[in-house]
């Protein structure tokens, strides 16, 4: 049994976080409570469609398994973690989520190190 890897998205609220393949959506909740302090009840979580939409996304059924949800290793992998809206209810009534700035770009010394060929 492998691990699914989800990035939870709340506005400017990026954090990644791992889960077994049994786990819930409560077992996220839960997390969530303990880092953020949005109780259990308040939060609706909804997952990004594995066809990458960037409107399309599904609520999480509290009561199934994340696998019965159709997640699995494949499509909530380490290096590509499937991304999960957080709403919560109190405060909102619909997913918000801010792009993160992009990274500067990479220096010219760096750039030279990852290719050693270009190298006089």
């Amino acid at each position: 049994m492998g691990n699914l890897y989800f990035e939870v998205l709340r506005g400017k609220t990026h954090f990644l976080c791992d889960y077994p393949e049994d786990a819930t959506p409560i077992d996220i909740k839960r997390d969530i409570q303990k880092f953020l302090n949005f109780k259990v009840e308040d939060q609706v979580l909804k997952v990004q469609t594995i066809s990458g939409e960037e409107n399309d996304w599904n609520l999480l059924d509290d009561t199934k398994k994340l696998t019965d949800q159709g997640l699995n290793p494949r499509v909530a992998k380490a290096d590509s973690p499937l991304s999960i809206a957080l709403i919560v209810t109190s405060r909102e009534k619909d997913i918000n989520v801010e792009r993160m700035s992009s990274p500067p770009p990479m220096p010219e010394a760096m750039r030279n190190r990852e290719n050693p060929e270009n190298e006089a």
